[in-house]
């Protein structure tokens, strides 16, 4: 459900789908921000050490598995369940070129921005709302900006 459920969660519901308790669009947020963020960070790691080119790879991958930590920390908070990996590491291609791998990080960092955008619509006011905010802040004005200078400078 992660990764094609993440598709229809940031489309919203359709038709004939049951409305589901604030408590189960907690799960399904939590479910697909985790999942993203730990694609993210391992991406980014392996695009590092494969390129010996460390920056901003290097130091986004850092940022994402302490993003990853919140997201785990909160759902414990709200007693979500802590979703598993849904993949394997070594299925994760690291692109042949630098321009490569920033234009891939953009598209990543585009993903964070929606889904983001998407919690923050829908997760409802209480625990966890003030984080939604910050991960979007750093995805969007951070994190994106750093990819896209990536791919102008490396082409």
């Amino acid at each position: 459900m992660l990764r094609l459920g993440f598709s229809l969660w940031v489309l919203g519901a359709t038709a004939g789908q049951p409305e589901l308790d604030q408590s189960e669009i907690r799960q399904q947020v939590i479910d697909t921000a985790l999942d993203d963020v730990r694609r993210s960070e391992a991406f980014y790691r392996l695009v590092a050490e494969e390129h010996h080119r460390r920056q901003p790879f290097k130091s986004v991958a850092r940022q994402k598995r302490k993003q990853a930590k919140k997201l785990i920390k909160l759902a414990e908070k709200l007693g979500l369940r802590v979703p598993p990996v849904q993949w394997r590491e070594e299925d994760i291609a690291v692109p042949p070129s630098r321009v490569e791998a920033c234009s891939q990080a953009v598209s990543q960092e585009l993903r964070n921005v929606a889904i983001y955008e998407k919690a923050m619509e829908v997760w409802g006011p209480g625990k966890g709302a003030a984080l939604w905010p910050t991960l979007h802040r750093k995805a969007r004005y951070k994190h994106l900006p750093l990819f896209e200078g990536c791919v102008r400078h490396a082409e």
